[in-house]
C-alpha cells in the first residue's frame, strides 16, 4: 500500500490487519495471506460490476469461470485503396469472423475499380458463396480521397454460418474510415467485435485494488475489489504476530474504503513494502551493540593475560 491503510484479513470470525501484501491463490481459488487468512473485499457480479455498498466478504477467484462466445456483428475497415489502380483491377482482404458458437469463419471482401474514384465491392464466404447484401459500389471524393457524401458507408450483410450456429447472422461492415488518398499499394486493416469462448487464465491487480481476470480469448473482466482499512489512531493497534494487527479501543473503528479513497493509500501491484523502522534508532542500537562487543572482547583478553601471568609465576 502506497500511503495510509491496511489490508483486511479474516479467519471467518475475526478481522486482522496487515501492511504486507504477499498474497497468493490457494487450491480453491481464495486469495490468502501466508498464514491462510483470506483477503477481504467486494466481489463482482456476472457482468463484472462491483458494488462497494454490498457486504464485504472473502475474495475468491472463479478459477473455472468462462466467458461465453459472441457472434461478430460489426466489422470496421481502415486503410487506403490505391488511387492509381487501373480500371478492372481488384484488391481482396480476408476477414475472420465468429459465429454464435464461437467458431471462426472467413469472409473475403473484394474491391474492384470500375471507373475514376469508383469501386465495386463483393463479399463471399470461405466456400466462395456470395453473402446476402454483400455486393454494391462506393465512390470517393476526388478532392480529399474520402468517401463521397452520396456514397454508402455501411454494408449490411446477412450471413449464414455452418456447423450448427445461428442462421441469418447480421453483420455490419463500416467503411467510413476507408480512403483513396494515396497512389500507393492498397492496404486495408480491420477490427471486429466477436470472440470465441474464453477460460480464466490468470489475474492481475491494478493500483485501485481491482482484481481483473484475464481470459484465454484475450478478454478481461473485473472479479473483485480489494478493501483497505484506515484507523483514527493506527499506533493504537494491537500486535498479534506475523506482521498482523488487531483493532483496540485505542485504535478506533476501521474506516473501510477502496484504495485511494477516504485517505487510504493506493496499491502498488507486484511490489512488497520495504522495512519502515526508524533507521537512526537502528544504527544507534547497532553502534551500542558493537561497542559492547568490543568491551567484552577486551575483558576476555585481559583475563587471558592474567591467567598467563599466573602460569608463568608457577613455573
Amino acid at each position: 500500500i502506497q500511503g495510509n491503510g491496511f489490508f483486511i484479513l479474516s479467519d471467518g470470525n475475526q478481522e486482522y490487519y496487515t501492511r504486507a501484501g504477499n498474497f497468493s491463490m490457494d487450491t480453491s481459488g481464495r486469495l490468502v495471506y501466508s498464514n491462510g487468512l483470506q483477503l477481504q473485499g467486494w466481489l463482482a457480479d456476472n457482468d463484472g460490476n462491483i458494488y462497494t455498498s454490498n457486504p464485504m466478504q472473502g475474495i475468491t477467484l472463479p478459477i473455472n469461470s468462462t466467458i461465453d462466445p459472441k457472434a461478430t456483428s460489426l466489422i470496421n475497415l481502415t486503410g487506403n485503396l490505391n488511387s492509381g489502380t487501373a480500371n478492372s483491377d481488384s484488391f481482396a482482404r480476408n476477414v475472420e469472423v465468429y459465429d454464435s458458437l464461437g467458431n471462426t469463419h472467413i469472409l473475403k471482401i473484394t474491391f474492384t475499380k470500375t471507373a475514376e474514384n469508383q469501386w465495386d465491392y463483393s463479399v463471399v464466404d470461405e466456400n466462395g458463396n456470395p453473402v446476402t447484401g454483400g455486393t454494391g459500389n462506393i465512390e470517393f471524393n476526388p478532392a480529399n480521397g474520402h468517401l463521397d457524401p452520396a456514397s454508402i458507408t455501411t454494408i449490411n450483410l446477412t450471413y449464414d454460418p455452418t456447423g450448427g450456429a445461428a442462421a441469418n447472422q447480421p453483420i455490419q461492415i463500416d467503411l467510413s474510415a476507408l480512403t483513396q488518398q494515396h497512389a500507393t499499394e492498397s492496404n486495408i486493416g480491420y477490427g471486429q467485435d466477436g470472440y470465441e469462448m474464453g477460460y480464466l487464465d490468470t489475474y492481475k491487480i491494478d493500483s485501485s485494488g481491482t482484481v481483473v481476470g484475464v481470459f484465454t480469448n484475450g478478454l478481461t473482466k473485473n472479479i473483485a475489489q480489494i478493501a483497505v482499512a484506515n484507523f483514527p489512531n493506527p499506533a493504537g493497534l494491537e500486535k498479534v504476530g506475523e506482521t498482523m494487527f488487531r483493532k483496540t479501543s485505542n485504535s478506533g473503528e476501521p474506516d473501510k474504503n477502496v484504495p485511494g479513497v477516504g485517505g487510504c493509500g493506493t496499491i502498488s501491484p507486484g511490489t512488497l513494502e520495504m522495512s519502515n523502522v526508524d533507521l537512526s534508532q537502528e544504527f544507534t542500537d547497532m553502534i551500542v551493540t558493537q561497542r559492547g562487543f568490543q568491551a567484552n572482547s577486551r575483558i576476555i583478553t585481559t583475563s587471558d593475560e592474567m591467567l598467563q601471568e599466573l602460569v608463568n609465576l608457577k613455573r
